[in-house]
């Protein structure tokens, strides 16, 4: 088993864990904007850490030349994201957060600046408690 593979099996594991625990808490864990940011400052340093190792745009060999497949998942992401957004969006004017700069920085970045907005949304909401 190489590390690649173990990677792999490891984030799908924690995320199937996270949403199980999400479930069973009623999203305790999920609603806390810390939970939010750390997730996102650790996403930013192993894409930094990938990106010194592979260059800034090496993503856009992996979804744009291997055929298919990195195009499916390419689109996946992107259909994702846009549900993501469609469910933020009205969050976001409610607790008057700009939803034009959130956006261009969730698409210049990624679900690296998607969970930050959702920290700061979570982090309003806590402040309005």
């Amino acid at each position: 088993m190489d590390m690649h593979f173990m990677l792999f099996v490891g984030s799908a594991l924690a995320v199937s864990g996270l949403l199980l625990a999400h479930t069973l808490t009623q999203g305790a864990l999920l609603k806390h904007w810390l939970f939010w940011a750390v997730l996102s400052c650790g996403f930013l340093a192993f894409s930094a850490f990938t990106a010194s190792h592979h260059g800034l745009f090496g993503f856009v060999v992996e979804h744009a030349q291997r055929g298919f497949w990195g195009n499916q998942i390419w689109l996946d992401l992107l259909f994702m994201a846009t549900c993501a957004w469609y469910g933020l969006l009205p969050q976001l004017r409610e607790h008057q957060i700009a939803p034009i700069p959130a956006l261009i920085f969730a698409l210049l970045t990624g679900s690296i600046g998607m969970m930050a907005v959702v920290a700061l949304l979570a982090y309003k909401k806590r402040l309005r408690k």
